[in-house]
């Protein structure tokens, strides 16, 4: 019994959905290189996204317990599934597993980027803290769930730095960054009781959900001017159609009732677009 305990502790701490979202981008970034997708690509990238968003979520576990103990009991470390120190250790397994991967498999510039991710994530939860800054912790949040996998993606799709397709990226990391601020709305009790200073805490839900309509304006602003620059294909205007007037129930639910309950719903809806947009514009160059 404590063994299965353990073994779905290992599974949930990563995070299941955040696995798929990292995953996606990675997936984004390799199709936008498509004449070298592989199988080995495709499942070297799986391997990537779970050592690395594993590590990463089970490293912050461990720093957020006290959080986690209110806003989101049924974790497993408040939950009693598994010990802070066994999550650290597993968190420190798959951090090297990831290090390791790169550095047998690819080119050092990847090797770099991977060094990168990890050192900026490890900051996130401990050391500089940086999850105590308002907005610089969203700005890393989103980058480390859309831009770095998604350039691991077309790197490891030997792809180069010189060939980047900046429109593609943009657009990922812009409605990323919208998106991931969500996630802070199921935390709010918990992290203003203890002190820390997400955007939903210093301006409240109503403001802060103000603001992540603003950016998916902005950025359907800057995908409206890259499809008449004819820098993006024609297809990705559905985006414009359907950014905001589809999710506008859940925006409204959680304007109306502020629960933990609508804003992870809001999340969850908006994290099933992410995904759609990542594989979009990952076929953009194909299509």
């Amino acid at each position: 019994m404590v063994c299965l305990n353990i073994l779905r502790a290992f599974l949930i701490l990563p995070y299941p959905l955040a696995v798929v979202m990292v995953y996606s981008a990675y997936l984004a970034g390799n199709l936008l290189n498509f004449t070298n997708i592989s199988f080995f690509s495709l499942a070297f990238g799986f391997l990537l996204s779970f050592f690395f968003i594993g590590s990463f979520n089970s490293f912050n576990a461990v720093f957020d317990i006290d959080v986690d103990k209110e806003s989101k009991p049924k974790r497993p470390i408040p939950a009693g599934l598994i010990s802070k120190n066994l999550a650290l250790s597993y968190s420190l397994f798959l951090y090297f597993a990831f290090i390791v991967l790169l550095y047998v498999f690819y080119s050092f510039e990847v090797f770099v980027i991977g060094m990168i991710m990890i050192i900026l994530s490890v900051f996130y939860s401990s050391g500089l803290r940086l999850k105590r800054f308002p907005l610089l912790s969203d700005l890393l949040i989103a980058i480390t769930y859309t831009v770095f996998p998604m350039l691991l993606g077309f790197l490891i799709g030997r792809g180069n730095l010189f060939s980047l397709p900046y429109p593609q990226f943009a657009i990922v990391f812009l409605f990323g960054f919208a998106v991931l601020i969500t996630k802070n709305f199921e935390d709010f009790v918990a992290d203003k009781k203890h002190g820390l200073k997400t955007l939903p805490v210093i301006f409240g839900i109503k403001q802060t959900l103000a603001l992540v309509i603003l950016l998916f304006l902005v950025s359907d602003f800057v995908l409206l001017l890259l499809l008449l620059r004819n820098q993006l294909p024609s297809y990705l205007s559905l985006i414009l159609f359907f950014t905001l007037p589809v999710f506008f129930h859940s925006f409204r639910r959680l304007w109306e009732e502020p629960s933990q309950k609508n804003a992870f719903k809001l999340f969850k809806h908006l994290a099933v677009f992410m995904l759609a947009l990542e594989l979009l514009t990952g076929f953009s160059l194909i299509i």
